[in-house]
């Protein structure tokens, strides 16, 4: 049974001018011009009850974030 779960998440993120994530979620040398709210896949692998948090892996790109619950979508589990 595992304790993972895909998920699909919106977070805030800096995008180039083709509307990609950018900055420091980017190995490209393009310029941000804005920042915007994106939805992306990902895998739940904690969650702070606390804080109403869990956190994520996205699955492109491989960055770990904390990301709001009322921002995440709950799927299925990961397959062992």
């Amino acid at each position: 049974m595992s304790n993972e779960y895909h998920c699909v998440y919106k977070m805030e993120f800096p995008v180039d001018e083709w509307g990609r994530p950018g900055g420091m979620y980017s190995l490209v040398d393009v310029p941000v011009v804005e920042y915007k709210m994106l939805t992306r896949d990902g895998i739940i692998e904690a969650q702070d009850k606390k804080r109403d948090m869990f956190k994520v892996r996205d699955i492109e790109k491989n960055f770990v974030r904390w990301v709001h619950c009322d921002d995440v979508t709950l799927g299925r589990p990961v397959d062992d």
